[in-house]
């Protein structure tokens, strides 16, 4: 068999090497041992082996790499702390009798991952078929550099049309490491002295997981998951993602055309880690994507629209920004594309290469929304947020959450580079409800969602419209704020809002893995209680956040909601309705085709159509104030917040307004 051997070398110990070595001699295969810059170097005899010193630091991948590329065949990757059973060919005749049929062999991991159902093959015996290596690369060090890289390449193999073979056991093979470690030994040794590495080098995939609502997008949902994967597309054959550790997670919300249900089912595999949410009832994007972040297994979150795509470099891109900083929010600009081909922007009779989207500043996100759905950010967010608002069922629920997570510290960073591809044809939402008429409508919603920011009541948000990385979220005094304000406003110093859901009817008490304060809770009293922030989740086993602790497999916490009515067929704006901005005259808002870029554009548009004749439940002392301070019945229509009896704006809501 044209078989070489690659051994990754660490620390480990000479006699144990020395054995396998003399033992692999005897098979006349050639064998390479790459000594991974260790504090004691093998010293034993290398029986005919060839050892490579690496000149820096390079961990498990990094070293399993070196090995591969001063080979030209096969590879077959053993960890150093392992045997063979002597005069015992039996793992060589599985390999040569499977390897036809598999390009990936070697043994599972113990146990079930929730994100590879099927398990994936570790790095202590792990042959390497060499078209696969041609054809996917190797292994993946620099996102990975020591434990996931196996799996990661094993995805990578798949979405590839490569198979590879997961075996509990490998006959006549043994791994040594001793019971009850996690790692093997030399791993154990090292991380044990360079504890702040940890994060770092124990990473499996996914890192991200991109959620793809769909709503009979079924003809276009093959080409989105190719984007990802590599494939043939609307736009061409895509190469796929240059960062490949992430997993795709498709709903499909009640699709009233069957094909398209089974065009989304039909994409589901497990070995490419897709997997398929198929919703009984239609409840709208947000409900979508919270259905399928609820089941994802990534550290970050990227949602893609079923008919939309991405250029081939954009998710590691993003991940390179969001690792900067964790608590912030990922967003570039779009490319359009139609029937095809890429195609420009026209606005005002101007013609740009792509749509931008603006800095960040969350005054003006709160009017109108300039960041697209295809957003990065923490899993983390969306628990302590709870989520995407379901009750935008309607659409601009990018909007909604992209006001929540500001609320909650979590700020954009815009990357000025066009790498969502963004389809503009008949099939879109957008073309159909950004009319003045539902303009009105989603900003009304927003209101409701969010009563205290659009208050003016900015010192309880924890953004803070900071718009930018290094500045720390604002905090107040949760005892300022009632429970109503703080199921709205989470994250303000230590207050957000937990249920209990266990099953304890008593009450006990609690106390927090990193604050080591005191909370109670219980079934009967105390259900729901504030918790400080940094409390919620760790990250860690040994001393799991509230939002991690399971009772059964079950989490005993859970984030409260506010809720938000969603509403009645009869309160959404019907498609040709008309909008009066003066008497006698009226503008049939199905022609008025405004980008969802165009700030400034639809912000005066939408003040032409509720300038006049907008009755306004106003005192008339508030109304002569405003009068007097300049305030325009727009500003007040838009901007101010009755606070009087029945919602009247008095004369503390105008010269509040003035004032801000």
């Amino acid at each position: 068999m044209d078989l070489s051997i690659v051994i990754p070398f660490y620390n480990g110990d000479s006699p144990t090497l020395d054995k396998l070595l003399y033992n692999l001699n005897d098979l006349q295969l050639s064998v390479i041992v790459v000594d991974d810059l260790s504090e004691r170097p093998y010293d034993g005899e290398l029986h005919n082996a060839k050892l490579l010193n690496l000149n820096k630091k390079r961990y498990f991948s990094g070293a399993v790499n070196e090995g591969i590329k001063s080979c030209a065949n096969d590879v077959l990757v053993l960890n150093q702390d392992v045997s063979f059973t002597p005069a015992s060919t039996q793992w060589l005749d599985l390999l040569e009798q499977q390897r036809g049929k598999y390009a990936m062999i070697g043994e599972s991991i113990k146990g079930e991952h929730p994100g590879w159902r099927h398990g994936y093959i570790r790095g202590t015996f792990m042959f390497m078929r060499r078209d696969a290596i041609d054809k996917v690369g190797l292994l993946d060090e620099l996102h990975f550099p020591h434990w996931g890289s196996t799996c990661d390449w094993q995805c990578r193999i798949a979405r590839k049309g490569f198979r590879a073979l997961p075996l509990q056991n490998i006959p006549g093979w043994a791994h040594l490491a001793s019971r009850g470690q996690s790692f093997g030994g030399s791993t154990t040794e090292y991380l044990r002295k360079n504890r702040a590495q940890f994060k770092k080098l124990i990473l499996t995939p996914p890192i991200i997981s991109v959620i793809i609502p769909s709503f009979n997008h079924g003809k276009y949902l093959e080409s989105a998951v190719n984007s990802l994967i590599g494939g043939p597309t609307d736009l061409g054959d895509m190469p796929g993602q240059t960062f490949q550790g992430f997993e795709i997670i498709i709903i499909d919300d009640a699709s009233t055309d069957l094909e398209s249900r089974k065009i989304a089912a039909s994409l589901a595999d497990g070995w490419k880690g897709i997997k398929f949410i198929q919703r009984k009832t239609n409840g709208g994007t947000g409900t979508a994507n919270n259905s399928g972040i609820s089941i994802a297994t990534g550290k970050f979150i990227t949602i893609m629209c079923g008919d939309d795509m991405m250029e081939s470099h954009r998710l590691e891109r993003m991940l390179r920004e969001i690792r900067q900083d964790e608590t912030r929010v990922i967003y570039d600009d779009l490319q359009l594309f139609r029937h095809g081909e890429r195609v420009d922007f026209e606005h005002n009779g101007q013609i740009f290469p792509s749509m931008k989207m603006k800095e960040y500043d969350f005054n003006k996100l709160l009017y109108k929304n300039h960041m697209h759905c295809g957003i990065l950010f923490a899993r983390s967010a969306w628990e302590i947020i709870g989520g995407y608002p379901e009750a935008a069922r309607y659409g601009r629920e990018d909007w909604a959450m992209n006001i929540a997570l500001g609320i909650n510290g979590y700020c954009g960073i815009h990357i000025n580079e066009a790498m969502y591809l963004y389809r503009r044809e008949d099939q879109n939402r957008t073309k159909t409800n950004t009319t003045l008429a539902w303009r009105k409508f989603f900003l009304t919603q927003m209101q409701q969602l969010f009563p205290r920011t659009y208050a003016k009541e900015r010192a309880i948000m924890s953004c803070n419209g900071c718009g930018g990385r290094g500045k720390t979220p604002k905090k107040i005094s949760a005892k300022a704020l009632s429970s109503k304000a703080l199921t709205e406003i989470q994250g303000v110093e230590g207050m957000i809002l937990l249920e209990y859901v266990g099953k304890s009817i008593g009450t006990q008490t609690w106390y927090g893995p990193a604050t080591g304060k005191q909370y109670r809770f219980g079934l009967s009293s105390h259900k729901i209680q504030p918790v400080d922030p940094d409390d919620i989740q760790t990250g860690s086993n040994r001393k799991p956040g509230f939002l991690e602790i399971r009772e059964s497999g079950r989490r005993v916490f859970k984030i409260v909601k506010p809720k938000v009515s969603i509403p009645k067929a009869s309160e959404v704006p019907h498609a040709a309705e008309k909008v009066a901005f003066s008497e006698g005259e009226s503008i049939d808002v199905d022609n008025l085709d405004i980008e969802i870029d165009d700030f400034d554009a639809e912000q005066d548009a939408f003040r032409a159509a509720t300038l006049v004749g907008q009755e306004i439940n106003i005192s008339p002392a508030a109304k002569k104030l405003a009068q007097k301070m300049d305030v325009t019945t727009n500003d007040i229509v838009i901007y101010v917040t009755g606070t009087g009896r029945d919602g009247k704006i008095t004369v503390k809501d105008i010269r509040e307004y003035a004032n801000a």
